[in-house]
Parts: structure tokens; C-alpha cells; sequence
């Protein structure tokens, strides 16, 4: 056989799923291009999910949820890890941990925090899935913690300082100035 086939990941389909579509490969191709193998020597992917809350949010909150969050929905994933890290001679990777970690950072619009965890290869889809369920949900329970996402606020300095009642687009009076329409009734 002059080539080998496999199945497509990705493309349309999110998470590294497959699409259905399989693609037949030239063997060429193997001396030419890097072939990627997710489960051939170590069957776990690291997945982050990135949540950035507002400014005003109670972050750590946050933080230790999705500290909690992921050794929940990876403890078992860890142990396995780690047992096929140390039983496999041929990979020469030092993960240091491979427990759930979160990285805090400020954006544009909030503190985004990624919680970085380890997943079979086969069930990112399904863990990220879950973890957002709880997330969503701790949402909805917890007013303390807010998603954040890029808006836009002005600033009106004679506002924020209480210069007089609509001073907010004003017209140099004091007053908000207003559109006024031409139309008559009658």
C-alpha cells in the first residue's frame, strides 16, 4: 500500500473531535510533514479553560472553584498519568505535576483565570463540558462572582463629580442635551 488512512480531527468540528471524514494519506508524507499521534506513547492531552470574571468579582472565589473543579473531574485522569509516565522509558518528558493548576492574569475586561488540567485524549470534550456545567451553575447561585466580558463605559468627568442634574453629555449648562424632532402632529 502506497498510503495509510486516518480519520479527521477538527476542521469544523471543535474540541478535536472527529468529523466523520476519513483521509487518506500518501506514505511520502511521513518523511515530509509532522504526523501528529495523540494517544501512540501518553494518552493524556492538557486542557485549559480560560474564565475571566470582573474586576469586581470576588476572584479567588473563582480560583479555588476551578482548583476544585478540576481534581474533581481529573483525579482518577492524574493517577492513571502518572502511572503511564513512569512506566514508559521511551518518553523523556518531566511534567514536574501533573495535578489541575490555575493561572491568574488581568485582561482588558477582568482577571482571567485558566485552569490548566490533564485529559484522556479522548475525553476533553466531555470534561470541559462538565466543568462548565458547574461553573455555570455556581453562576447562578453565587452574585459575588460575575463573568466578564469586553464592553465599553464612558466617562463623563462632570458626571462622575455631580455637576449639576444630566450633566452627563451636556451642552455647557448643565443639561443633557437632547434630539429634537421637527415632526408635528396634526
Amino acid at each position: 500500500a502506497f498510503s495509510f488512512k486516518m480519520l479527521e480531527l477538527g476542521n469544523w468540528v471543535l474540541s478535536d473531535q472527529s468529523t466523520g471524514r476519513v483521509i487518506s494519506m500518501p506514505n511520502a508524507v511521513v518523511f515530509l510533514e509532522p504526523v501528529i499521534n495523540y494517544t501512540q506513547e501518553f494518552a493524556y492531552l492538557w486542557l485549559e479553560i480560560p474564565v475571566v470574571v470582573t474586576f469586581e468579582s470576588r476572584w479567588r472565589e473563582m480560583r479555588e472553584l476551578l482548583l476544585e473543579l478540576g481534581t474533581k473531574h481529573t483525579g482518577a485522569i492524574v493517577d492513571q498519568a502518572e502511572r503511564a509516565l513512569r512506566a514508559s522509558s521511551r518518553l523523556m518528558v518531566d511534567y514536574g505535576t501533573l495535578t489541575p493548576i490555575v493561572y491568574t492574569t488581568a485582561v482588558d475586561h477582568g482577571v482571567q483565570m485558566t485552569l490548566r488540567c490533564l485529559v484522556g485524549a479522548r475525553g476533553r470534550r466531555v470534561i470541559e463540558d462538565a466543568i462548565w456545567r458547574d461553573l455555570l451553575a455556581h453562576f447562578e447561585e453565587h452574585p459575588s462572582v460575575e463573568l466578564a466580558y469586553p464592553t465599553q463605559r464612558f466617562f463623563d468627568r462632570r458626571m462622575e463629580q455631580g455637576e449639576g442634574e444630566g450633566a452627563g453629555v451636556g451642552n455647557g449648562e448643565g443639561r443633557t442635551a437632547t434630539k429634537e424632532s421637527s415632526d408635528t402632529v396634526g
